[in-house]
């Protein structure tokens, strides 16, 4: 009868099952890395851009973040059985509430220092609007692309700086090196 017992309760908790790492639910961004790409996909180093739009690519430093809470060593068998999840699967724990990009200097009609969310794309959509209203419910995301759509037309090397703000109140702000346009 203990034999029994003992049996049902082994295989009933999953006491002998596999156990995953601890794993970390949630993400932040620690910090951002701005790289422009050239039409052949190459990050673009210190060469002209001839064309009339740049495309970006912004690289997250991720931070993995967790809740305080009980994990119970006594899980069900038919959990056991499930591949151990991701860190980070959860989402942003401060999700980012907005994003601005802008420019050093006076950039075609745009004051130095103005928004330039206007002439950027993100899925075909203008702005970071939807980044910004999906990205934290992602799992953890190290980087995403966008394009400005506009050459300026009235200098020839030109300083971007993305800032990202978050729920939390907390911002990342990060200047990019300088652009060669022809």
């Amino acid at each position: 009868m203990l034999k029994k017992f003992l049996l049902v309760f082994i295989l009933g908790t999953g006491v002998l099952s596999c156990f995953c790492d601890e794993v970390v639910p949630f993400w932040n961004v620690k910090d951002i890395e701005i790289n422009f790409i050239n039409d052949d996909g190459e990050i673009v180093v210190s060469d002209s851009i001839f064309a009339d739009s740049l495309n970006v690519i912004v690289s997250f430093d991720l931070d993995y973040v967790a809740e305080v809470s009980f994990q119970n060593i006594f899980i069900n068998s038919a959990m056991a059985t499930q591949p151990c999840p991701s860190n980070g699967e959860e989402g942003m724990k401060d999700p980012i509430n907005n994003m601005t990009l802008t420019a050093d200097e006076e950039y075609n009609d745009f004051a130095a220092g103005a928004s330039l969310n206007e002439i950027v794309r993100y899925g075909g959509e203008e702005g970071f609007g939807r980044f910004v209203i999906t990205v934290g419910d992602f799992p953890a995301v190290s980087f995403f692309g966008f394009q400005i759509m506009e050459k300026p037309m009235n200098l020839d090397s030109v300083k971007f700086t993305l800032q990202l703000d978050f729920v939390s109140g907390n911002s990342i702000s990060k200047e990019s090196g300088y652009v060669f346009w022809k």
